[in-house]
């Protein structure tokens, strides 16, 4: 099987806060779901108009998807489709006010300003980052994430590396197969 392609990802603009219905899935809050934990917010400027997933460093967000995190760490020893993850239990993103940092001018001194998104738990997974030290450890899980989409469509994602050639942090190789 020939290799698949790489690329560097970066940071997608926020999506507004979406609000759990009762069956644990998600929706937006614009959808009028029959409860809501989060009221809605006006989008923010430059943001897509549609999106399926947002990459900032070990935060990871989907647009109304949910993950899976697979026991393989090569893209090429995974099943031939995502038809056989169709049992596997994946995880919605959830919200999160500790782990997405919005104010970082006093990081050395340890006081970090956070602000509150969700972020997909499974998905964060795949690089974590233990402060202290400072500057902060790397840890990188090499294991191939399946993301089911809000529109029913997977794709197969894995983090490579978090480093650029030159040993640059934070600046990720990600290998991906969609659709699959």
């Amino acid at each position: 099987m020939a290799s698949l392609p790489k690329r560097r990802q970066t940071m997608t603009p926020p999506h507004p806060p979406r609000a759990s219905t009762p069956t644990g899935t998600t929706s937006s809050a614009s959808d009028s779901p029959t409860t809501t934990s989060v009221a809605s917010c006006p989008p923010l400027p430059n943001q897509p108009d549609a999106w399926h997933i947002a990459v900032h460093r070990n935060n990871v967000r989907t647009n109304g998807g949910a993950a899976y995190e697979t026991s393989y760490t090569s893209m090429q020893d995974l099943p031939e489709s995502s038809e056989a993850f169709a049992d596997a239990t994946f995880t919605a993103d959830e919200w999160n006010q500790l782990d997405v940092w919005a104010v970082q001018s006093r990081m050395l001194q340890g006081l970090i300003g956070n602000q509150g998104i969700e972020v997909n738990p499974v998905l964060s997974k795949w690089l974590v980052m233990d402060i202290p030290p400072m500057p902060p450890a790397f840890t990188l899980n090499n294991h191939v994430f399946i993301v089911r989409f809000a529109d029913d469509t997977c794709a197969a994602i894995q983090l490579e590396n978090y480093q650029s050639p030159t040993g640059i942090k934070c600046c990720l190789t990600i290998n991906y197969k969609y659709p699959y």
